[in-house]
């Protein structure tokens, strides 16, 4: 996915914090010492604090004053305002797509086709969940993108990470059951936009939105039990 391109030093570090709060490794609620990351990464403060002022941007952390800065906590009323906007992005791109009078999606179809030969991940290994959890949601992404306008990428790429954690922690969860990827269901969205029939591709995406939002629901609910 674009929005994880490494080109930089400061992108490295941002990709990082980003990949252990999304993975839990830095998990809600964690206090963020700014010290001691950047003597344990070997960094100056000053990278430290404009990845901080980015994941704050992107609601992966928040900072309290005079406390310090807090890796955000994970709710059913989060995951409820991330779906609320995320079904608001994602069927206003089709919108789009039907007025521009797009039915080629040659971005959206390669994401598909990677996620279909992807292998599952070692449940052990976070870097692999990380890379697969892109993978197989890639399609989403480039459905936005593929509508061609900016801001509706940018405020779908302020959503992404957030969005990431609760994803994650779902495929993490049934990876060891037998996780069923959404391809198919990605395939019939493409074929009724392939088609022209967008409204039709909208009404496919509307319940598969809404069957995500419910699993992501359970498996954050399956590991508040857990925690308890």
């Amino acid at each position: 996915m674009d929005f994880l391109s490494f080109n930089s030093l400061p992108t490295m570090l941002l990709g990082y914090l980003r990949g252990a709060i999304i993975s839990g490794e830095l998990p809600p609620g964690k206090k963020i010492h700014e010290n001691e990351l950047a003597s344990r990464l070997k960094l100056s403060r000053g990278p430290l604090r404009e990845a901080f002022r980015i994941l704050e941007q992107e609601r992966l952390v928040v900072n309290i004053p005079r406390r310090g800065t807090f890796v955000t906590e994970l709710s059913q009323e989060d995951l409820g305002e991330i779906y609320q906007v995320r079904r608001m992005i994602e069927l206003t791109a089709l919108d789009l797509l039907e007025q521009k009078g797009i039915t080629e999606l040659p971005t959206a179809e390669n994401a598909l086709r990677e996620a279909e030969v992807l292998r599952t991940p070692n449940d052990s290994d976070r870097d692999e969940f990380l890379v697969f959890r892109e993978k197989i949601t890639d399609f989403h992404a480039r459905l936005v993108m593929e509508a061609k306008n900016s801001r509706l990428t940018h405020y779908y790429q302020t959503l992404y990470f957030s969005l990431a954690r609760y994803q994650y922690l779902h495929i993490q969860l049934n990876v060891p059951e037998g996780y069923e990827r959404p391809t198919e269901t990605h395939h019939k969205i493409l074929a009724l936009v392939n088609a022209g029939r967008h409204q039709d591709a909208k009404a496919v995406l509307l319940h598969h939105l809404q069957d995500a939002q419910r699993t992501q629901e359970d498996a954050l609910q399956k590991r508040l039990v857990q925690q308890q």
